[in-house]
């Protein structure tokens, strides 16, 4: 029995996460112009890309990469979305979010967690509690590290009840629920 692999495909993904394990930017960029001249557009590789550019510290490579993509999919744009939120380049993690939405692309649970990133560093509250609900309409409600970046938005704004409803809530808790949690009560306490 003969297995239907693209072996291009798992050794350039390979290559890459040694180039990235190395810090190599211009091994990145080789192996990236050997990706240019396959001859289909392979998103599962440019999102790999995209990954490597990141780790490296490359954003503007890894934006060019995604710019590049005819059809983004949800991990590419969760890539992006997540390396913009983390450059405090907020406003175009909001752009991409919602562009992807019209694209009719659905978020997953960690398109959520990349955007309440750039929602929580850039304390817009309104846009957080719009991602909360479509977090809720989209049963990512009990994923714990979803649910700990809505406690993280609602402790950075000082809605200590909010934190504390979806602390009770939570199926199942984890370490950064605890801390969360913890804090922002000793923060509450601190000013009352």
């Amino acid at each position: 029995m003969c297995l239907d692999i693209d072996t291009d495909r798992i050794d350039y993904a390979n290559l890459l996460r040694i180039s990235v394990r190395c810090g190599d930017v211009v091994l990145t960029k080789i192996i990236h112009s050997s990706i240019l001249k396959l001859e289909e557009e392979d998103v599962y590789l440019k999102n790999a890309l995209i990954a490597a550019y990141m780790k490296l510290g490359y954003l503007s490579l890894a934006e060019r990469v995604f710019d590049s993509l005819w059809s983004p999919d949800v991990v590419s744009y969760t890539a992006i979305i997540s390396a913009f939120a983390k450059s405090n380049r907020q406003r175009e993690a909001f752009e991409l979010f919602l562009e992807m939405r019209e694209l009719g692309i659905e978020p997953n649970e960690f398109t959520y967690v990349a955007i309440l990133t750039a929602c929580i560093r850039s304390l817009n509250l309104e846009f957080g509690c719009q991602v909360h609900g479509l977090v809720v309409r989209s049963g990512y409600s009990s994923y714990t590290y979803v649910v700990n970046a809505l406690m993280g938005l609602y402790s950075k704004c000082g809605l200590l009840e909010f934190v504390v409803l979806l602390f009770n809530d939570m199926p199942k808790k984890d370490i950064v629920s605890w801390n969360t949690v913890i804090a922002c009560m000793v923060e509450e306490s601190m000013y009352d």
